[in-house]
């Protein structure tokens, strides 16, 4: 029987600088404590929402959770709110084996991530965050425009995800009727609600009982060809969705984002025009495959 030491010691979270050190295993683990020089901070995987309860409020990680953390950072094109603490789960201790890792991913299959917001905003994270901006790998300034933008917005940390480029996929919970995300630059932090039509195909338009919580299709936003018109687009779907609709469907299904002449977002107003703008004039633009079944 193999023991698995508890201890998780971190000297580095820059791919490059990682040591077999670093390698740690998270699996089955509800709040794992984990040391990074002279802080720590524990942290969960993910949320189960209103199926939680006051027992058991956190999923644990899976199985085979083991790899490295490393901090994220898409591009130095994005802005700087972007970024965050990943876990790219690994084979070996060899540092070398991190690029044929792959990105721990949430139940909603989105990347799992202590973001920049949380290390700026969240008690839990603070020394952490204090000590990242200290060691030079979160960018200075970085945690002071994540709070600035959170006191705009009049919230704390934003618990949606935080959509800045076209093409940048977010998930959208399949069986429930709305998701609300929010849009950002460097200077304006919004919540935007958006009716999940687009995925109804694949749950008969209304409320499916079988599926799991955070199970989700990836979507995104995009411009009409020759046309400045806000669209969503599906990016991927899960596996077991892929038979409710024929794969000509899934790819000609693009919703238009509703043109209403303003979204609410607390004491704020978006207008749906500062949406399109903020999206179509990021500096940093996403890419995706889409991996959808080949039309037949």
């Amino acid at each position: 029987m193999r023991l698995r030491s508890t201890k998780r010691f971190l000297k580095s979270v820059i791919p490059s600088k990682l040591t077999s050190n670093d390698y740690c295993d998270l699996s089955d683990i509800v709040r794992p404590l984990t040391h990074y020089k002279t802080t720590h901070f524990k942290h969960y995987y993910d949320h189960p929402g209103q199926m939680s309860t006051e027992l058991q409020p956190y999923v644990k990680f899976p199985q085979k959770t083991r790899g490295f953390y490393y901090y994220h950072v898409n591009s130095e094109k994005a802005p700087g709110f972007a970024g965050g603490l990943r876990f790219r789960v690994c084979s070996s201790k060899d540092p070398e084996s991190f690029h044929e890792g792959k990105d721990l991913l949430k139940l909603d299959g989105s990347p799992w991530e202590i973001s920049n917001w949380a290390f700026a905003s969240l008690g839990e994270y603070h020394l952490m965050g204090k000590k990242l901006v200290k060691d030079g790998v979160i960018r200075g300034g970085v945690l002071k425009l994540c709070r600035k933008l959170a006191s705009r917005a009049k919230i704390s940390n934003p618990s949606q995800p935080v959509v800045y480029s076209l093409k940048q996929p977010f998930p959208m919970v399949m069986g429930r009727s709305e998701t609300r995300i929010w849009i950002a630059d460097e200077e304006r932090l919004g919540l935007l609600s958006i009716h999940n039509d687009l995925i109804h195909p694949f749950v008969n338009g209304k409320y499916d009982g079988r599926a799991k919580f955070g199970e989700a299709a990836q979507v995104c936003f995009d411009l009409e060809e020759e046309e400045d018109n806000l669209v969503l687009k599906l990016v991927s779907l899960p596996p077991k969705y892929f038979g409710r609709t024929d794969a000509t469907g899934v790819r000609r299904h693009n919703k238009s984002l509703p043109v209403r002449k303003s979204v609410s977002i607390g004491t704020q107003t978006f207008r749906a025009s500062e949406v399109l703008d903020i999206l179509r004039n990021s500096a940093y633009r996403h890419s995706w495959t889409s991996p959808l079944p080949p039309s037949s």
